[in-house]
């Protein structure tokens, strides 16, 4: 019931609808569309590019993700299919980092199985819709574990006309009522600071989705979250 679920409702957090609403099936998941990733460019002629930018990453982490990160579930454990370079941008220097919420049904499982089916489902429907893999580089579960997803050698596609140079991590789950669970929120404060000593990042650069357009993402509740993160001494700042 979870996956079918989420295989419905897997939503544009990554590419929201006009009017800012989550829980809606992406642009094209109804009527058999198929939607170009959120990069504001095309990506025909890249694809080259990426491909040459993802055999690098396999290369220098062997699939895994990148140092410095702490403890990550790799990707393999969650599914067997690698991205489409093809119809990818190569990411370059990361610059900024922008949190987002999957914007689905609630979700308040534990279970590394729950989450792993999830990010699946997730990436299954990106990939209907003709992108090229997930649309995040990382995911965080409600247990507070992280997630590899979108190799960080490759754009992701999370914030429309705001892709490149930008790490995209996402929270699973609706934080629209709800308020993250305390292991997430820690996991991600973690994350972040590691993150940004890694790639050199400002907090001024670390956003949330609805920080470049309207939408309900990261939801209410993590959006006052990442506010005292970044505010406060023993958080980002």
């Amino acid at each position: 019931m979870l996956i079918a679920g989420a295989a419905l409702l897997a939503t544009g957090c990554s590419s929201p609808p006009r009017n800012g609403r989550v829980g809606q099936p992406l642009p094209g998941t109804s009527g058999g569309g198929r939607t170009p990733e959120p990069s504001g460019t095309s990506t025909a002629s890249s694809g080259s590019d990426a491909e040459e930018a993802l055999r690098a990453w396999r290369e220098r982490s062997n699939g895994a993700a990148g140092p410095g990160m702490g403890e990550v579930v790799p990707r393999a454990a969650w599914t067997t299919t690698g991205p489409i370079a093809s119809l990818a941008r190569p990411m370059g220097r990361i610059e900024r980092i922008t949190v987002h919420h999957d914007g689905m049904d609630e979700f308040d499982s534990y279970s590394r199985q729950d989450s792993a089916r999830r990010v699946e489902a997730i990436r299954r429907a990106h990939v209907n819709l003709g992108w090229a893999d997930i649309g995040y580089h990382y995911i965080i579960d409600p247990a507070g574990r992280v997630y590899e997803g979108r190799p960080t050698s490759l754009q992701g596609a999370h914030v429309r006309d705001a892709n490149e140079q930008n790490l995209g991590v996402m929270v699973l789950g609706n934080y629209m009522r709800r308020a993250p669970t305390e292991a997430s929120v820690a996991s991600l404060e973690s994350f972040l600071r590691t993150a940004m000593r890694q790639h050199r990042v400002p907090v001024q650069r670390v956003m949330t989705h609805r920080e470049y357009v309207p939408t309900a993402c990261p939801g209410d509740r993590l959006q006052t979250m990442m506010n005292q993160l970044r505010t406060s001494r023993a958080g980002l700042a």
